[in-house]
């Protein structure tokens, strides 16, 4: 799987050019310190990476929850059960950093009920394939355009969740309220995370991931903020986006490049 994996992304770079000249052009605005060549090199690993995250995911539909232990590693399990003693719910963020799928595997390790939200696809083929992949090891699927209602139904019948949010998409033309600097650049943002959490007043949970090797990840768990409602405004925002901007300095091959990102202009 390896070899044939690193063979894709060779033939992508080289013949084929899925949008490279996007990922080309988030590289030069997010790293203008770097050099071409230096750019050009982590483009590269990128293509790999991003076969390997298409991957695991055709990999997520038949494994079973023994393989996945020796793929995915969580390191501090212990804060999400200390919240959870608390009868604190709270939102799991990530961004579109190699590979967030894995993280439908948190009710392995946590005590509660876990929902994770997701856009529809056109496809109903492939809508069907990440429903039953991000639902394979008990979470429940809600669409992000109704999440809020769905939280609320949980909290009114007193159940703690989880919630698995990816929230680093680019905002949609009729919604670009809110900027912040995001590797070194204007960058519109959708603070959903934050308005949710003051709203239902629940914790903000970073999701780190690292990669000690391909194919293998780790996850770390790292609080934002369990006191909502006494955060200044945007304060939750940009902190959690300050996580994912280091994370992506310490391996940037491993961010969606190919998205774009900054669309936009203030």
């Amino acid at each position: 799987m390896i070899g044939f994996s690193t063979f894709i992304a060779w033939l992508n770079w080289h013949v084929i050019g899925y949008r490279k000249k996007v990922v080309l052009d988030n590289l030069k605005r997010s790293f203008p310190e770097k050099t071409e060549k230096e750019r050009k090199k982590i483009a590269k690993r990128f293509y790999v990476q991003l076969l390997d995250y298409l991957f695991a995911l055709v990999r997520q539909r038949y494994n079973k929850a023994p393989v996945l232990n020796k793929l995915i590693f969580h390191k501090n399990p212990e804060m999400l059960h200390n919240l959870h003693s608390e009868d604190k719910s709270a939102i799991l963020v990530a961004g579109h950093y190699f590979t967030w799928e894995y993280v439908n595997t948190c009710p392995h390790v946590c005590d509660y009920s876990v929902v994770a939200t997701y856009r529809p696809l056109s496809s109903k083929f492939s809508d069907d394939m990440m429903m039953f992949v991000r639902q394979k090891y008990g979470a429940v699927m809600r669409d992000s355009n109704k999440i809020y209602r769905a939280l609320l139904e949980f909290a009114q019948a007193k159940t703690p969740t989880l919630t698995l949010m990816v929230a680093d998409q680019s905002p949609r033309p009729s919604n670009l309220k809110h900027w912040i600097m995001f590797l070194g650049q204007d960058t519109a943002v959708f603070p959903g995370v934050e308005h949710i959490a003051k709203k239902l007043n629940q914790a903000v949970v970073f999701l780190k991931i690292t990669q000690p090797k391909r194919f293998v990840y780790e996850y770390e768990y790292v609080l934002i903020t369990d006191n909502p409602t006494e955060e200044q405004d945007m304060e939750i925002t940009k902190r959690w986006y300050a996580e994912l901007e280091k994370e992506i300095h310490q391996k940037p091959e491993l961010y969606l490049w190919s998205h774009r990102r900054w669309k936009h202009k203030r």
